[in-house]
């Protein structure tokens, strides 16, 4: 999941190769779906536009259909996102990291795999407990 527009083509990265590597390993999963928005990366931290986009992309963090969510920053944007929550629930379904810290686009669809290997396993295992 993309925390921002500059973001998104990595996201598409991420779940096409997750598709075409990771996926065969899981047969009980559907599949990795990238969540992309065209949300920039000045975007006003206060106002009702990203308590919008907060409140959508933590809805993915926490819904039920989805076994777990990468969360993934350009690293420079105005709004740093931490959305997933991450208590003893969530901790084996959500990652993050941002595409600066780890080097640009072809080592974070790399890392992401790594991420994304534990996450799919745990989901492919059976259900989870989600709170609420």
């Amino acid at each position: 999941m993309a925390s921002v527009n500059c973001s998104s083509t990595v996201c598409n990265a991420i779940a096409r190769e997750a598709n075409a590597r990771l996926l065969p390993q899981f047969p009980n999963l559907d599949g990795f779906v990238p969540i992309v928005h065209d949300q920039g990366c000045a975007i006003a931290t206060a106002g009702e536009g990203f308590a919008l986009l907060v409140r959508v992309l933590s809805g993915y963090c926490d819904h039920p259909n989805f076994g777990g969510v990468l969360l993934v920053r350009l690293g420079c944007e105005v709004n740093q996102l931490t959305l997933c929550r991450r208590d003893d629930e969530t901790r084996e379904r959500h990652a993050s990291f941002n595409i600066q810290e780890v080097g640009g686009s072809a080592e974070a669809v790399r890392r992401a795999l790594e991420r994304l290997a534990p996450i799919a396993a745990r989901a492919d295992a059976g259900p989870c407990r989600f709170p609420g």
